[in-house]
């Protein structure tokens, strides 16, 4: 969707010898973004009578890199015009030499391309209209984890369609051996040196970045450093896995900080999405809990101190502000426990912990895939996006969105890309506040209480109604402990509770019989 706004200037009247003064504030309304139309509202100031008005800009602004046409930049078509007074004050990146046009247009296709920022004038038929290109908003985002982050299984022509100048996509990750254990040694980073078009790529990549565009507005690239078969291990920090993962990002935050020095755009916000799954039995490790807490506080402390960079260039280091995990639910919970969800407990417990500031669950939603049974269509979302290629169709059965033990079909992957954008709008944008959370056990079944003998250790996760809200107040009674990754202690004989609050609200109770 092409972004136009129109800047609206309040006018002052003044009758006789009375002042008018007025002051608005724009009001910002997350659901209405969701069309990626982007409104910039202008907040005016206090005046006094003397003050002139300003006119108002009628003129029609798009963002560096949107295709548009005629019609859509001057509200009607025609069959001839001439592109005119082309004001550059953008630069051709990393140089000091001015872009050579505000916009280019395709003959054969129809489309201008918004090539540098400025101004032009389009003539029509003795018409005059000034168009200007603004610097684009844009966020970036890195995926890292196993092979549901890669997309293994997917189908890149069923990949959700981002519209071209809104994407960008680069990759550096592996792919899983016939075996299915190791991964082939990581590639030479694609479209780290350029943006590149951000859509058909099999996975969550396109649909994630679809929506992400459709919600804010913003254009977004993707930096996918996820490898198949991978576990949190693999990913702590001085391992290959990370030390490629945050270089790759660090090359691209550098790229983008020459785009933004050259005028082209303006940083928004850097996120990562972390496919969390303990595959231990798989890799041969014991998941002991001291280790456990280990890796995950090494990973989540490499990546703060890795991924920074003064993308805006203003002497203001920027770093991730969202940490999105996405836990393996798979078809068959109790048969693949051993290999693939010790790690649940630590994701959710860093998610709702105030230790881990910018931590969440990025989504959940294939857990009721997989209990749905023939209830599936009513609660998949519905299909509303364009794909590459290949058209596909609303799920009726697990088969429709299951490829195997491990992997979704493209058209699961589609709907995981949108939800985690979902949640990590709403964790970047909004309050964050959830109305319940629920309580699982290791095996991933909701309780509401338990029963523990004496010194004894249970794992113990919150999940929340929201799944991007986090930073809860988590309380327990002088018989319990509660502590990363997850585990809850008996530490004497009694009944006690472990409580969940948010902003002085209560969410849960568990009650926890110590005998």
């Amino acid at each position: 969707m092409k972004r136009f706004f129109l800047l609206f200037m309040v006018f002052v009247l003044v009758l006789g010898s009375f002042a008018a003064c007025t002051t608005d504030k724009p009001v910002t309304d997350p659901e209405a973004t969701t069309t990626g139309a982007t409104t910039t509202g202008a907040t005016t100031a206090t005046t006094t009578a003397a003050t002139t008005a300003e006119p108002e800009d009628t003129r029609k602004h798009v963002y560096f890199d949107d295709r548009v046409t005629l019609e859509e930049l001057i509200g009607k078509s025609a069959d001839s015009f001439e592109i005119k007074n082309q004001t550059v004050t953008s630069k051709v990146s990393g140089t000091d030499t001015a872009d050579s046009a505000v916009f280019k247009y395709d003959e054969a296709n129809k489309i201008f391309t918004a090539v540098g920022t400025g101004t032009a004038t389009i003539a029509v038929g003795g018409e005059e209209f000034e168009i200007v290109v603004d610097p684009a908003p844009i966020s970036m985002f890195l995926i890292i984890g196993h092979s549901l982050g890669m997309g293994s299984q997917g189908n890149a022509p069923q990949s959700v369609k981002c519209e071209e100048g809104q994407a960008y996509h680069s990759e550096i990750g592996g792919i899983a051996s016939a075996s299915g254990i190791s991964a082939e040694a990581t590639k030479k980073p694609s479209g780290i040196d350029k943006l590149v078009d951000g859509t058909g790529y099999q996975g969550v990549d396109g649909a994630f970045a679809w929506r992400w565009n459709q919600l804010t507005g913003e254009k977004v690239w993707v930096v996918n450093a996820a490898i198949g078969g991978s576990c949190i291990n693999e990913w702590i920090k001085g391992q290959t896995n990370n030390v490629n993962a945050i270089h790759a990002f660090k090359s691209a935050a550098k790229l983008l900080k020459k785009e933004i020095a050259a005028g082209h755009y303006e940083f928004k916000d850097m996120g990562v999405i972390y496919f969390s799954a303990a595959n231990f039995d798989y890799k041969g490790v014991t998941p002991e809990d001291n280790k456990m807490a280990l890796w995950y506080d090494s990973l989540w402390t490499s990546i703060q101190e890795g991924m920074t960079e003064d993308v805006n260039g203003d002497g203001t280091v920027d770093k991730p502000k969202s940490f999105g995990f996405v836990p393996l639910w798979q078809p068959d919970t109790t048969q693949h426990i051993n290999k693939f969800n010790f790690d649940k407990p630590a994701t959710f417990y860093m998610s709702a912990s105030k230790g881990y500031e910018y931590a969440y669950t990025a989504s959940i939603i294939s857990r009721a895939w997989m209990t749905a049974g023939s209830s599936l269509s009513a609660i998949f979302p519905k299909i509303e996006y364009k794909t590459q290629s290949k058209e596909v169709k609303q799920p009726t059965k697990i088969a429709d969105i299951v490829a195997d033990t491990a992997h979704l079909t493209q058209t699961g992957y589609n709907a995981y890309g949108i939800d985690i954008a979902e949640n990590t709008y709403s964790y970047l944008r909004t309050d964050n506040t959830t109305d319940k959370v629920t309580f699982f056990n290791a095996a991933g079944n909701a309780v509401s209480n338990i029963n523990m003998s004496l010194a004894s250790m249970q794992k113990i996760s919150i999940v929340s109604s929201n799944t991007a809200a986090g930073n809860f107040d988590i309380t327990v009674s002088d018989n319990l402990k509660y502590e990363f990754p997850g585990n809850l202690k008996a530490m004497s004989k009694g009944t006690g509770t472990i409580t969940v609050s948010q902003n002085g609200t209560v969410l849960g109770t568990l009650t926890v019989t110590v005998s």
